[in-house]
C-alpha cells in the first residue's frame, strides 16, 4: 500500500470500529514517519498486507493462527516512510516485555528504533522488546542497549522468470545428474509419475503420505521426526489453504514428495521426502527440482528452504541469509533490572555458537572432529530424554 494519507487509508480499508487505535507521526531526517497502531487487535487486511510486503512463511497470518500465535491480546503496529507501508509488527506485551510475533522478514536499524522510539513512548511499562529470527539489515547504530546473535539461517533461491531459465542456470554437471536420474527412474519405473496441486485442490492424503516418509527416514537414521499427529493436523490444514505440494508416484505408491508454503510471492519448504528404497534414483533432489519450477510456473519471485545448510541446497543455487535474534531495552538500567533475560540470551547465543562448531568439527576427519561428533550426538540424546 503506497497511500500518501497512510492513516486514513489505513481506517478505511481496515474496520477499526470499536478498536483501540493510536496514530502519530514525526519527521526522521527529510523523511516522514508514520505510525498506525491498533492496540489488542489484527485489522482483517493485515493478511495480504503483510504477506506482500514480506514474503515470509513465519510473518503470514494462516501459519501464526495456525498455532495459536495471535490468539489473545495481539496489536498490530504499521510504520511507513513518505507514505509507503514500510514496516508491520504483530506483538503482544507480557509485563515488561514486548515481543514481536511475526519473524523471518527484513529489520533495518531506522526501523527498529522508530518502533522503539514510538513503544517506549506509548508504553511507559515496556522494558524490552524482543523479535526472534529476523534479517538484520543494521546500517547505523541504533542508540539502544541490545543484544543479538545469530539464531537460525534461511537458504534462499532467488526464482528467475521462467522454469526454462532456471534450468539453464543450474552447474553443467547439476544439469547432467538431473537428465541422468529422470532418464533412469523412468527407464526402470515406466509408470513413475510426478503431480502437484496446490490449495482446496490438494489431497489430505499425499500431505499425510509425504509426512509418513519424513519420519520412516528419520526413524531409520534413529532420529525423531518432528512431524508427529498434531503438527502433521497443522499441515494438513495449512497445505489445503496455501500449499503447493508435489508428489512421486510409482503405481499407486508415493515414492517421494515435496510440501511447501506461498506467502505473497514466495514460496517456503516445508517437507522434502523420499522412500529410503528408491535412494539411488536421487529422488530427493529431483523432487525439489520440480517443486522449485512449479513455483516458478506459478510466478514466484523468492524459494525458501529455510535452515539447515545441506548441500543440494546450494547445488540448486540457493543462499543463505542469516536470521538473528534481536533484544532492546530502554536503558542501560532496565537492561541491569532485566539481568536474567539478558544471562539467557548470552547462554543461548554460547549454546549456538557452540553447536556450530562441533557441527563444522563433525565434517572433518579427525580426532577432534570425532570426539566433537560424539559430544554433539550426546547432547542430542540428552535433549530427548529431557523432554520425555
Amino acid at each position: 500500500m503506497k497511500d500518501r494519507n497512510l492513516v486514513a487509508s489505513w481506517n478505511q480499508q481496515y474496520d477499526v470500529a470499536g478498536a483501540g487505535s493510536l496514530k502519530t507521526e514525526w519527521r526522521d531526517g527529510a523523511d516522514t514517519v508514520s505510525v498506525a497502531c491498533y492496540e489488542n487487535y489484527v485489522p482483517p487486511a493485515v493478511e495480504a498486507e503483510i504477506a506482500s510486503l514480506y514474503g515470509s512463511l513465519y510473518s503470514s497470518l494462516p501459519l501464526l493462527r495456525e498455532y495459536g500465535a495471535i490468539d489473545g491480546k495481539v496489536s498490530t503496529c504499521v510504520m511507513a516512510r513518505n507514505g509507503a507501508t514500510e514496516a508491520i509488527f504483530l506483538f503482544r506485551v507480557q509485563s515488561s516485555v514486548l515481543t514481536v510475533l511475526n519473524e523471518g522478514m527484513p529489520v533495518d536499524a531506522a526501523q527498529m528504533r522508530n518502533f522503539a522510539r514510538f513503544i517506549f513512548a506509548r508504553y511507559p511499562t515496556v522494558s524490552v522488546l524482543r523479535l526472534h529470527s529476523v534479517q538484520w539489515q543494521a546500517a547505523s547504530a541504533l542508540a539502544y542497549p541490545h543484544q543479538r546473535y545469530r539464531c537460525l539461517e534461511n537458504i534462499v533461491l532467488t526464482l528467475p522468470d521462467s522454469a526454462q531459465a532456471y534450468h539453464a542456470s543450474l552447474g553443467k554437471n547439476t544439469r547432467r545428474n538431473l537428465k541422468r536420474y529422470g532418464e533412469r527412474l523412468l527407464r526402470d519405473f515406466p509408470d513413475y509419475a510426478y503431480t502437484v496441486k496446490e490449495g482446496s485442490a490438494v489431497d489430505e492424503a499425499d500431505v499425510r503420505a509425504v509426512i509418513a516418509l519424513n519420519v520412516a527416514r528419520m526413524a531409520s537414521k534413529n532420529k525423531t521426526s518432528a512431524y508427529d499427529a498434531a503438527e502433521t493436523e497443522r499441515l494438513v490444514r495449512l497445505a489445503r489453504e496455501c500449499g503447493l505440494v508435489g508428489v512421486g508416484r510409482i503405481g499407486s505408491r508415493v515414492v517421494a514428495g515435496a510440501i511447501s508454503f506461498r506467502t505473497g510471492d514466495n514460496f517456503a519448504l516445508s517437507v522434502l521426502a523420499h522412500d529410503p528404497a528408491w535412494n539411488d534414483y536421487s529422488l530427493g533432489i529431483l523432487c525439489a527440482y520440480h517443486i522449485i519450477c512449479d513455483c516458478i510456473e506459478r510466478g514466484g519471485r523468492e524459494f525458501h528452504f529455510l535452515w539447515g545448510r545441506y548441500d543440494y541446497k546450494f547445488i540448486l543455487l540457493a543462499r543463505e541469509r542469516q536470521l538473528e535474534k534481536v533484544i532492546l531495552y530502554r536503558s542501560w538500567l532496565q537492561m541491569l533490572l532485566h539481568i536474567d533475560i539478558f544471562i539467557r540470551n548470552e547462554v543461548d547465543a554460547m549454546r549456538l555458537r557452540g553447536t556450530e562448531w562441533l557441527q563444522h568439527l563433525a565434517k572433518k576427519e579427525t580426532f577432534a572432529a570425532r570426539f566433537g561428533l560424539r559430544v554433539l550426538n550426546g547432547l542430542r540424546t540428552a535433549k530427548r530424554l529431557l523432554k520425555h
